[in-house]
């Protein structure tokens, strides 16, 4: 039996034309793959931003919260009856948060996990490793539920948000395609940004609790005014929320660049307004850390 050889196949040219095919079909594979990277990745690295600043301004809400605290009920060695209320752990334990500050903090957490979950998605992860991070989102839904009955008006907006992540951890117990984790996080995009909204309005609240004692010691005095220094330090707490707010907004608009991309299916993607927004918020960064540095609780 003869066998006849493929003359294109074996040819120079043969070989040239199969090395163009297969690096064409790599470039294709790669765009696929790299689909809305690039607002990824913009999006995960203004949200960190955002969580850096937001974790030091609840460091010192932590504090500014336990000194509320104490301010309607008093210091703990008066005459009054000793008492302790385990739902209320958090304003004196050195390990925990208070109230306010615990569900703030469980909002930056929920949002970098959902972050971290979409940069996965984009840039190829494994399914397990999405789903561990579902998981967490879950458990964060699940304590915001816990925590509802009985906070404060801050903290009861903001878990109720959250807590709509709590089906997670049943989603994420077995295998899933990355069609479903896709699908799965576009649907909890409008939970991302009830969050986000939440954590920014909360910041009136947070104003409040910040300048308490301030205002509580201006009550106190003679002339029942904001001495200078006390002005000061309540327009140093304002332009420091103010640039955290700048920062959740262009968090929030990074937000639905993200989201886009991963709706469009077309491969085309879209990074217009990522270079305006990531250049104000780089800036709002830069303002917050020196706002935080002049605002520390005294």
């Amino acid at each position: 039996m003869s066998v006849t050889a493929n003359p294109a196949a074996a040819s120079p040219r043969g070989r040239w034309r199969i090395a163009v095919l297969f690096l064409f079909l790599l470039l294709v594979a790669g765009c696929a793959t790299q689909r809305g990277i690039t607002e990824f990745t913009a999006y995960r690295d203004s949200y960190q931003m955002t969580a850096n600043a937001g974790n030091a301004i609840l460091d010192q809400l932590a504090v500014a919260e336990r000194e509320t605290r104490e301010l309607v009920t008093g210091p703990m060695d008066t005459t009054v009856k000793v008492r302790f209320d385990p739902a209320e752990a958090g304003y004196y334990s050195s390990v925990s948060d208070p109230p306010a500050t615990a569900a703030l903090r469980r909002a930056l957490q929920a949002l970098e996990l959902y972050n971290d979950a979409l940069y996965g998605l984009a840039s190829g992860q494994d399914a397990e490793v999405l789903a561990a991070r579902l998981s967490r989102l879950g458990a964060i839904g699940a304590s915001a539920a816990a925590s509802i009955a009985g906070g404060p008006t801050i903290a009861t907006g903001i878990d109720t948000a959250i807590q709509d992540l709590q089906p997670l951890v049943t989603f994420a117990l077995g295998f899933k395609t990355r069609a479903e984790f896709r699908n799965r996080l576009l649907r909890d995009a409008d939970t991302m940004r009830a969050i986000l909204r939440s954590t920014r309005d909360g910041t009136r609240e947070i104003y409040n609790l910040l300048l308490a004692k301030t205002v509580s010691e201006a009550n106190a005095s003679s002339d029942g005014v904001l001495s200078q220094e006390q002005r000061e330090q309540a327009e140093r707490v304002r332009a420091l929320l103010a640039n955290w707010v700048v920062l959740l907004e262009g968090s929030g608009a990074m937000l639905e660049m993200a989201v886009a991309a991963m709706q469009d299916t077309s491969g085309r993607g879209s990074s217009a307004g990522l270079v305006e927004i990531g250049s104000r918020l780089e800036a709002a960064a830069r303002e917050t850390r020196r706002n935080i540095a002049e605002s520390a609780i005294r």
